[in-house]
């Protein structure tokens, strides 16, 4: 979203910027980035090129994440004393999304980031969630674990203020990370 020069973020109205799909890695071209048309076409044609030449830093499958190391960062389990662990009842799912959930599953057992547990405490369902282009996106039922866990208040301060900031500036680059919720892994006592 973009503002006009001296306007308040609460009462502007949004600039909407026409957007471009390209894709960059020929052998993914499903995947794509989107490059406002802001941007001259000399301009749109060196960041692809740029993008283009450093296409081994990008993950294009599970399987080329790294994920975070867990000396710089793990997520912890913060579940209150006292909670019992919660087995949610399995859900039937319609065949195209149980297919859907099957391939998901094996993609990231497969690329190291899911495994097999013996020993549930707490069971949660996928919930599949179907993306604009017809694909699905695998989502869990972590509502009961939710509710066992305090809610941490760490909003995004001033984001309106920090989205104005940008207004001066030619280049804005927002970044996403692909699959983002499965790089940083689970402390060890928290993994089964």
């Amino acid at each position: 979203m973009v503002f006009r020069p001296g306007e308040n973020s609460s009462a502007a109205k949004p600039i909407i910027e026409e957007r471009v799909k390209v894709a960059i890695n020929p052998k993914y071209p499903e995947q794509t980035v989107m490059i406002g048309t802001t941007l001259t076409e000399g301009g749109r044609n060196k960041l692809c090129a740029l993008l283009q030449r450093n296409l081994d830093i990008f993950a294009w499958k599970p399987a080329d994440m790294t994920g975070v190391p867990r000396h710089i960062a793990e997520h912890r389990l913060n579940v209150r004393e006292g909670c019992s662990p919660v087995r949610q009842k399995k859900r039937e799912q319609a065949t195209d999304t149980n297919q859907a959930i099957q391939e998901e599953v094996e993609k990231l057992v497969g690329a190291g980031i899911m495994r097999e547990v013996h020993y549930r405490d707490w069971l949660s369902n996928p919930v599949m969630v179907k993306k604009h282009d017809g694909s699905w996106r695998m989502c869990v039922d972590f509502k009961d674990l939710n509710k066992a866990c305090p809610k941490d208040g760490y909003p995004l301060s001033k984001i309106d203020w920090k989205m104005e900031s940008l207004c001066g500036f030619p280049f804005k680059c927002f970044l996403d990370t692909y699959k983002g919720y499965h790089q940083i892994q689970m402390t060890t006592k928290d993994e089964d």
